[in-house]
């Protein structure tokens, strides 16, 4: 019998505390469809090993060297790993048949076996029907040549070794790939470590109509979406309830997209959560034009316990920019009414932005939060500094167009910070400067984005802008143009500026890893809006910071409006935020002489007395104890878990 394993490791998911890895999928969907669907496997394989976690690559080199094949499940969370752990087994087994699939190996490269020559085999798209065809042949011939869709390094060749055997047929009919949940084949993984909080994939369609041309996903292989045996996937979200998976991933491009299908698991997943009292959590991708049924399918969802946002991947909301990476069929002027509808039925929001794609300027990038702010975002914004993904039409065909110049970054994948060693840390090229952004530019989109994330979006000054807007005496742009000139005249926070500055510089500079904790909490790049957050808990800042925006207001704002108004709108701006200090205290209730929330958004008359509550928004593991409590924020941003919720009670 032939030895085959499969490579995939993931890191950590989420805090420390919560020991979350993913299972396998991607290996467990390869295997189970060559096993099932080939006598030939059957009788000549047995599988060794489905690898899920980073282990100690000489270990598992050694673990491995006996195996005939080892196939490797490559992203860009592994790419640096799997590539190691290949070129190792390649010098412990040069006859060991080492197999790349997955989005990330540069398959458009003519030289791919001079950059890594211990790689055999290359597949393209798809690998299901490709992997059952290559053991097949593996164990007769080894004649990969007439197998569609692989890269063969031919080592024969005295030239150009390699060898391209076109276009792979899609896998039409899904039905035909077995589940590795239902099947049993990760029951072993999870009985060999019970101290694991497992998350799992959750597959239900294929594929994405969309071409954005900064992602590799919805190219013209995988342009049309195919669907999973209804049955099957109301059966794995069944399983996921019953061996208590910690976090659901729903890995459809566009969930919502087939209302009455997608309706229907939605209800599944809280009928589990009910009875099992699992998934704890879950994520998944929202259809990119969101019409009312999407809403619906978020109202079962939210209604059921399971918080979650809807999200809006605006990316950019410069038409120019829309334009250049194929995003113009985006119906920017939806966003109001979805936001409208979000609020009218207390659902939570995320927006998605990319800092550094084509034809932004920094002017475009802060007209991008005060167009959602207007829009009716206030809390629910996420940023993402563009990647160069490998095989994405803006890595092959768009950086010299646009001049994108980019930088390989090790803090960018969530979980890394975790890696305490980086000789195999994995790096993502991202944007640092395109011909309208320069470098300085984009360090100081990021600093604008980590004041907003501080102030508006996190919360610390959000309500004060929302009634100034509201009452017409304010815009979003100039209020916060204002106070950013008045707080870098305090030398604290003009400090955190400069501090946040150098590690911007460095970060474009060279990559490398930039931060580490924020007292004790792990922090990377791409959350940097987070660490003032953090701060005022550890720095013991936030009586001084609330004290500066007090003086702020009132110098400012003082004698437009009753004073005892302004001190009320103070006072319910800082009980909405003093949650972040006094975690385990519970709830505070305070009664107002006026009624801001409801004027701020239901445009009720401000001088109703009102009482309100502010608490949490709901996660079901959340743990007390600040620390807990700042890494749940930390890692559940796009669940909204940790957000400050008020709600009014009425007298």
């Amino acid at each position: 019998m032939f030895k085959v394993s499969l490579v995939s490791p993931n890191y950590m998911v989420g805090p420390v505390s919560q020991n979350s890895y993913y299972l396998p999928y991607g290996p467990g969907v390869l295997w189970n469809y060559a096993h099932h669907n080939s006598e030939i496997v059957q009788k000549n394989y047995e599988l060794d090993q489905l690898v899920w976690r980073r282990e100690d690559i000489e270990v598992l080199a050694q673990q491995l060297k006996d195996n005939s094949v080892v196939g490797f499940s490559t992203y860009i969370w592994n790419d640096k790993y799997n590539n190691a752990l290949a070129k190792r087994l390649k010098e412990l087994n040069p006859h060991c048949l080492i197999i790349f699939g997955g989005p990330q190996p540069p398959v458009n490269k003519k030289n791919i076996f001079q950059v890594y020559p211990y790689i055999d085999i290359c597949v393209k798209t798809e690998g299901e029907y490709v992997f059952k065809q290559i053991l097949e042949q593996y164990c007769t011939d080894k004649d990969y040549e007439n197998i569609k869709g692989i890269l063969i390094n031919d080592r024969n060749r005295l030239t150009n070794n390699l060898v391209d055997t076109g276009e792979s047929v899609r896998i039409n009919d899904l039905c035909t790939l077995p589940s590795p949940y239902l099947s049993g084949l990760f029951d072993k993984i999870i009985a060999d470590n019970p101290d694991v909080n497992w998350s799992m994939v959750l597959e239900t369609t294929r594929g994405c109509p969309y071409a954005c041309t900064f992602c590799d996903w919805g190219g013209l292989t995988y342009s049309k979406v195919k669907k999973f045996d209804m049955e099957r996937c109301l059966a794995e979200i069944e399983w996921c309830g019953q061996i208590g998976v910690d976090y659901l991933f729903i890995a459809d491009a566009n969930f919502g997209m087939f209302y009455d299908r997608d309706i229907v698991l939605a209800q599944k997943i809280i009928e589990v959560k009910k009875k099992y009292n699992k998934p704890g959590a879950m994520l998944l991708t929202w259809a990119k034009n969101q019409k009312e049924d999407v809403i619906k399918i978020a109202e079962v969802l939210n209604q059921g316990g399971m918080r979650q946002p809807l999200n809006v991947s605006v990316q950019s909301l410069n038409d120019k920019t829309l334009e250049s990476i194929k995003r113009s069929n985006f119906e920017i002027n939806k966003l109001s009414e979805i936001f409208q509808m979000c609020e009218e039925r207390s659902l939570p929001m995320f927006t998605e932005l990319i800092l550094g794609l084509p034809d932004e300027t920094l002017d475009t990038w802060k007209q991008n939060f005060y167009n959602l702010y207007e829009a009716g975002n206030h809390e629910g914004i996420g940023v993402y500094q563009c990647a160069l993904l490998e095989n994405a039409e803006m890595n092959l065909e768009q950086v010299n167009q646009y001049g994108l110049e980019r930088v390989a970054v090790q803090d960018y994948i969530l979980g890394s910070e975790h890696d305490k060693d980086l000789t195999y840390a994995e790096t993502v090229d991202v944007v640092s400067a395109t011909k309208d952004m320069s470098r300085s530019d984009m360090v100081e989109a990021q600093i604008f984005t980590w004041y907003q994330s501080t102030f508006h979006i996190k919360g610390l000054t959000n309500y004060i802008a929302r009634f100034l807007r509201k009452s017409g005496h304010e815009t979003y742009e100039n209020f916060y143009q204002t106070f950013w000139e008045f707080l870098n005249k305090d030398e604290w926070f003009s400090a955190q500026v400069q501090e946040i500055k150098i590690i911007y510089n460095q970060w474009f500079d060279n990559g490398k890893r930039i931060h580490n904790n924020v007292g004790d909490v792990a922090i990377n790049a791409m959350n940097l809006g987070m660490s003032m957050t953090i701060k005022l808990h550890h720095d013991d800042k936030f009586d001084h910071m609330n004290d500066l925006i007090r003086e702020f207001v009132n110098l400012n704002y003082g004698d437009l409006f009753e004073q005892d108004l302004i001190d009320e709108l103070l006072d319910f701006q800082i009980n909405n935020t003093i949650q972040y200090r006094n975690i385990d205290a519970g709830p505070i209730i305070t009664n107002f002489n006026y009624d801001f929330l409801g004027h701020i958004i239901h445009n009720h008359d401000i001088k109703n007395k009102s009482k309100y509550k502010f608490g949490f928004g709901p996660y079901e593991n959340f743990q007390s104890g600040r620390l807990n409590f700042l890494e749940h924020l930390w890692y559940s941003k796009r669940g909204n878990a940790g957000t400050a919720a008020i709600t009014k009670i009425e007298s």
